[in-house]
């Protein structure tokens, strides 16, 4: 898929998808654990998110893991 787009855009989507990375880490730091499955489930949703929409998503996520 990342393949089809222009260099530029490959360049922003890896981009987005090591500070989704970082994101993760600094859940998991924080004692909310994702599975390898939810992991890959919400960097697909993420990666299409703009910032702002990103960043609500994981508090959205964060509130979720905390009720269980």
């Amino acid at each position: 898929m990342i393949k089809s787009l222009e260099k530029d855009k490959q360049i922003q989507v890896i981009e987005r998808l090591k500070t989704i990375e970082t994101e993760f880490e600094e859940l998991q730091n924080d004692g909310i654990p994702l599975s390898g499955w939810e992991k890959s489930q919400f960097r697909i949703e993420l990666v299409k998110l703009t910032d702002k929409n990103r960043k609500d998503k994981l508090y959205d996520l964060i509130k979720i893991k905390r009720k269980k």
